[in-house]
């Protein structure tokens, strides 16, 4: 099987994490592009700024580079459209997998970010966590682990990002 062969619609793979921010202050990082080049991208990737194309609408734009921070010259394209976008609940992404010359091919991924607020245990009725759980796919079997691992990494810094903010 080549990188860009067809791969059965049930090969996706899960991710959950809880982040002790309310859902619109998750849902924001994920759609604002100026913050989107302070967190996404794991440990030793950065976006760069400049390449930031984001209209966080259903059918709009989602596209950028990160750069491997050790080799500048390594970039990976992003290049996806909105799916679905429900304000502070739901933010589905299609991915066009890059072809050899980097340019989107026909192959889609599909990431979808959900947004649950977790119950609160505190007297104000505000939750203060909000639960996010990826699924991403179809992707073959053999890369969800790398996957989950680069989506934890950057959940890790999407949470950093967020416990700066005011």
């Amino acid at each position: 099987m080549s990188g860009l062969d067809p791969v059965p619609a049930n090969q996706t793979w899960t991710l959950t994490r809880e982040l002790p921010h309310s859902a619109q202050q998750v849902f924001a990082a994920l759609t604002d592009p100026d913050a989107l080049p302070r967190w996404y991208g794991p440990e030793g990737w950065t976006v760069d700024p400049a390449s930031v194309d984001l209209d966080p609408t259903e059918g709009g734009t989602r596209s950028f580079h990160m750069v491997l921070d050790q080799d500048p010259a390594q970039r990976a394209p992003i290049h996806g459209r909105h799916g679905a976008v429900v304000a502070d609940r739901l933010l589905e992404i299609h991915e066009f997998i890059p072809d050899h010359l980097g340019q989107p091919s026909q192959h889609v991924v599909v990431l979808r970010c959900q947004l649950d607020p977790v119950a609160s245990t505190s007297d104000d009725d505000a939750p203060h966590t909000t639960r996010l759980t990826l699924t991403q796919g179809p992707l073959p079997a053999e890369v969800h682990e790398h996957a989950r691992q680069a989506w934890a990494s950057t959940l890790d810094r999407l949470a950093a990002h967020l416990a700066e903010q005011p």
